[in-house]
């Protein structure tokens, strides 16, 4: 075995990087953590990489429109609040996929 050797830096600088909260970051935050609540995060189990990708930015539409109709909403402190009714509807629309790609070998194979 060879000797294990530790390299030191010869920067002594630091790099410090920070976003700032603003409202399209907070908005796009809130999505992904709808996207979590409603478990879409488990259909990349289920489905090629560029079919998740594509559910998600189809939910990712949904929630930018019902932000518009009020549906959803987010304060500056990144809170989010969501109609309790139109949870549902999306959480039942995620089941129902997860339900449909269990089925039909088709969707998560690829094959048309």
């Amino acid at each position: 075995m060879g000797d294990v050797i530790d390299f030191k830096s010869r920067l002594e600088e630091k790099i410090r990087v920070e976003l700032e909260n603003d409202g399209q970051r907070l908005l796009e935050a809130a999505i992904v953590g709808l996207w979590d609540v409603v478990d879409g995060f488990h259909l990349q189990d289920i489905v090629d990489q560029h079919k998740y990708h594509m559910f998600f930015l189809s939910f990712a539409d949904v929630c930018f429109e019902q932000l518009e109709r009020g549906n959803i909403t987010v304060d500056e402190d990144g809170n989010v609040g969501i109609n309790t009714v139109f949870k549902e509807v999306l959480a039942n629309g995620i089941r129902d996929l997860k339900r449909e790609l269990a089925t039909n070998d088709n969707i998560i194979d690829g094959s048309d």
